[in-house]
């Protein structure tokens, strides 16, 4: 079993209450450390950078996996009848960049300085946008569409990807940033390596595995063999922070974050 994670699985009913009315970063542990609940399906998708972020921070959470028909049962009693939620001692809040940031702000990966914070989520944006781009071909599961979805793909493939990674890139290299949103390790790379994972993975048919080998400040890999290293996501996503961890021998392998 992981350090500071409850992996739950199957749903209880969600409860509304008041929000808290105090300030300021919560505590990660003792008494009043809040008591957290991440429900989702049982598999990494967008909710991955939020379980990364309380791992790195050593905060304790409840990880709940539900199957789709548990989702459907506790559907309506859902604020957006949507997964995944975050309860924060019993209020529950819907929306994976508010838990993103969230969680960051408890394991100390969203900056405090509002400017700092602004490139945060300037990136979470960005990436935002780049998952809408594919995701309307991951609703064409039909025998009928999938001409159409490959060529959409190829499209992706060939014109919309790059352009959109050359754009990170460029910000990156040209402000001179050692991570996705300045030269500390923040939310912004763990959303990005989320990504840049789930195109590798080669699940995304007609995405070459490859799609971002030319971008070495989102992507290096290391000589000689598929390990990753260098100042790319994959090395700076996997750095342990504290107690709590789970990424093996820290040193920047991508084996510590897949599991």
């Amino acid at each position: 079993m992981l350090r500071g994670v409850t992996v739950v699985t199957g749903p209880r009913p969600c409860k509304a209450r008041q929000p808290p009315t105090r300030c300021g970063a919560a505590n990660t542990g003792g008494p009043t450390a809040p008591k957290l609940r991440l429900t989702f399906f049982d598999f990494k998708s967008f909710v991955e950078p939020v379980r990364l972020a309380f791992h790195m921070g050593g905060i304790e959470f409840e990880d709940v996996r539900v199957t789709f028909e548990e989702f459907a049962a506790m559907r309506d009693s859902l604020p957006f009848g949507q997964v995944p939620i975050l309860e924060v001692d019993g209020l529950v809040v819907s929306q994976t960049l508010a838990h993103l940031r969230y969680a960051g702000r408890l394991a100390g990966l969203y900056p405090e300085d509002p400017v700092a914070a602004m490139l945060v989520d300037e990136c979470l944006y960005v990436v935002t946008d780049v998952e809408a781009a594919l995701v309307p071909t991951m609703r064409m599961r039909d025998a009928a569409a999938q001409e159409e979805k490959m060529a959409l793909r190829k499209e992706l493939a060939e014109e919309t990807l790059p352009r959109w990674c050359s754009m990170i890139e460029n910000r990156m290299a040209s402000n001179g940033w050692s991570h996705a949103a300045g030269d500390e390790l923040n939310v912004a790379d763990l959303f990005v390596y989320t990504l840049g994972l789930w195109m590798r993975k080669g699940v995304l048919d007609g995405i070459p595995t490859t799609i971002l080998d030319g971008y070495p400040k989102l992507w290096r890999r290391g000589q000689g063999g598929s390990q990753p290293e260098g100042r790319g996501l994959e090395r700076t996503a996997l750095k342990p922070r504290s107690r709590g961890s789970w990424f093996g021998s820290g040193r920047g392998s991508m084996s510590g974050l897949v599991r």
